[in-house]
């Protein structure tokens, strides 16, 4: 369940910070 809840959080903060994350690498 853990697993699967953290793995949620990185979609929602891939939608919502994708370029930021991009743009961080």
């Amino acid at each position: 369940d853990l697993i699967e809840a953290s793995s949620e959080i990185l979609d929602k903060a891939r939608e919502e910070g994708g370029n930021r994350m991009i743009a961080a690498d």
